[in-house]
């Protein structure tokens, strides 16, 4: 079949996949931000815990951290996917 299209994997199959912005650069700023969005959570959570913040202001703190981190890897996942795919390694 000529028109035949399949399924390949963004980063599996074709590691030299170029996003809009460097992918080492992007995943290396996801993993900075989750980490700081779980340290926030932990110290809402210790906040809560000692009554220094009130369980409301606590689960507006999740649901910001959620909306954030959700942001985050859809981002992640989009520059991946709509980015280019090179034959040769891209320059640093």
């Amino acid at each position: 079949m000529k028109n035949e299209m399949r399924y390949v994997e963004p980063d599996s199959q074709h590691p030299n996949t170029v996003g809009f912005i460097p992918p080492e650069k992007v995943r290396t700023a996801s993993f900075v931000l989750m980490t700081l969005l779980i340290l926030t959570g932990v110290g809402g959570g210790i906040l809560m815990v000692w009554d220094l913040a009130t369980e409301d202001t606590f689960w507006r703190l999740m649901a910001s951290i959620g909306l954030i981190a959700g942001g985050v890897c859809a981002f992640t996942i989009v520059n991946t996917l709509f980015g280019k795919r090179s034959e040769t390694a891209p320059a640093s």
